[in-house]
């Protein structure tokens, strides 16, 4: 498909390009590649492209040891967001179906900061120097230890994010996030390849916010 070569292109050079050798890499990361290896074949079909995504972010959070995995999407306007699709472990509070509304003069900083297409990373990362009292707050009040959140593009416009939140003890290494970059890249090939067909869930009020955030 001419639309989603690069990404193609991405996974096929994965080990070619960013290959860890066997004495160092972690069992973790093996996993991380191969939960991205199996995605582009379950988007294959259009009519389960919610089942292949809810399944992808489960293999993705598994892999690389978060507690959630999340899609959100962005009302046009930019406004509101709500969270499409979602796999979490047990004992966390499921999010799927909430939104969170902002005014666009207030908007949160890391909202601006995936917005301008940046990936968001808080805490969990060696070598960290000391987080900001916003990244604290923010932690805190999701009751995580770390975070990352990677922009979704669809058309070369940021419509979303795919975030990952850990608990103590876990981390993302930073070559990790290029994985998992290429994983949020291939759910937006499936997307907007089948945008115009809008097979999305109408359930948990959240059709119209996926419809904005698309067009």
């Amino acid at each position: 498909d001419p639309e989603t070569t690069d990404v193609w292109f991405l996974l096929s050079c994965l080990d070619a390009t960013g290959q860890r050798t066997a004495a160092d890499a972690s069992g973790r990361c093996r996993d991380l590649e191969h939960a991205i290896a199996a995605m582009p074949e379950r988007f294959m079909d259009p009519g389960q492209i919610d089942m292949a995504i809810d399944e992808s972010l489960e293999d993705l959070g598994r892999a690389c040891g978060a507690c959630r995995v999340y899609l959100s999407f962005f009302s046009d306007p930019r406004t509101v967001f709500g969270t499409t699709h979602e796999w979490c472990m047990p004992g966390r509070v499921p999010c799927r179906g909430e939104f969170q509304k902002f005014l666009t003069t207030e908007l949160p900083w890391w909202v601006m900061q995936i917005l301008e297409g940046e990936i968001v990373h808080m805490g969990g990362r060696p070598g960290d120097k000391r987080i900001s009292g916003q990244e604290r707050e923010f932690l805190r009040r999701r009751d995580i230890a770390a975070t990352l959140m990677i922009p979704l593009r669809l058309e070369a416009k940021v419509v979303g994010f795919v975030g990952y939140e850990l608990d103590a003890g876990s981390r993302i290494a930073e070559e990790d996030v290029v994985l998992l970059d290429a994983a949020v890249r291939i759910i937006a090939g499936a997307l907007e390849r089948k945008q115009s067909e809008c097979l999305f869930r109408e359930s948990e009020n959240l059709y119209q916010v996926v419809l904005d955030a698309i067009r």
